[in-house]
């Protein structure tokens, strides 16, 4: 009980009474996990629900639920106990947890009281990301990094990554062009390079899916098709100052929003979703 008294208090205090007005709000579904659904049908990224459309989680393992309700900004559910119900945007009973995990909350200069951030993911992932655990230690981080010509500046993203020879692989994002990745190999070495600086010819500012592997004895890289990927932002010499400025305030916006109890999967699509309104940024730009 005490437990749901200080959910209900938080509630009411981020979203500024939005649940008086929530019966209007027209909700979009920004992340489901698995075995959420609506009148039966399983929840999917994109779907649009109407005001207070009841929503059921059932089975025996929880998992999340991102709704983009407009003005409201983004609430994450997480059912305590199962089966759950609750509507959308609206406040759960004592068995969900509902937060806010809306990032327009930091301090950005790049964004709008009334500016939207689905539709920057929804183009680069249209499926929902569900994170089953913490991203392993080792891998690439999802990041802001600086481009000159064909050279990159890796060295944000590889902050989990010990010393070796590794290869990269730059997919761009959105997916659907594999002959449009770029391959580049480094002999890492922080405290020679900490920038972590690589040749990849014919590389372009924009946003990729980055994957890592060791590099074999031949020089030949082997990737595996379920290895994991960070979003990396590969970003000109003139705008990686101000893209690294907003990237820094997104991240510290994440990790208040981490330490109110989001989710691994809730923090994994914060991070996408500034990263896929950083490029649009810049492409916006132009």
């Amino acid at each position: 009980m005490r437990g749901f008294a200080f959910c209900l208090v938080a509630f009411w205090f981020v979203a500024g009474g939005m649940a008086q007005d929530s019966a209007s709000v027209t909700a979009v579904v920004v992340t489901a996990g698995k075995s959420w659904s609506a009148g039966g049908r399983k929840l999917s990224r994109g779907q649009t629900l109407a005001p207070g459309t009841e929503l059921n989680q059932s089975g025996n393992e929880s998992s999340d639920l991102i709704l983009d309700c407009g003005s409201a900004g983004w609430l994450s559910y997480s059912c305590l106990q199962l089966p759950c119900t609750v509507h959308s945007c609206q406040l759960g009973s004592g068995a969900v947890r509902v937060l806010r995990v809306d990032l327009r909350a930091g301090n950005n200069g790049s964004t709008s009281p009334g500016h939207s951030w689905f539709p920057s993911l929804f183009r680069r992932e249209p499926a929902s990301v569900v994170v089953l655990g913490i991203r392993e230690g080792g891998q690439v981080t999802d990041a802001v990094v600086a481009e000159s010509g064909s050279t990159v500046h890796l060295g944000p993203a590889l902050n989990r990554v010990l010393e070796g020879k590794y290869c990269f692989r730059f997919t761009p994002l959105p997916p659907g062009n594999p002959a449009a990745s770029k391959e580049a190999t480094l002999d890492w070495d922080r405290s020679a390079d900490a920038e972590g600086v690589l040749e990849v010819p014919g590389i372009e500012p924009g946003l990729y899916a980055v994957q890592k592997s060791s590099s074999e004895a031949s020089g030949a890289c082997t990737f595996k098709s379920d290895a994991n990927s960070a979003w990396v932002l590969v970003a000109s010499t003139s705008d990686f100052p101000r893209l690294r400025s907003e990237w820094k305030d997104f991240t510290e916006r994440i990790r208040e929003i981490e330490r109110e109890g989001a989710s691994p999967t809730v923090l994994l699509t914060l991070r996408h979703a500034a990263l896929a309104h950083l490029a649009d940024s810049v492409q916006q730009g132009k």
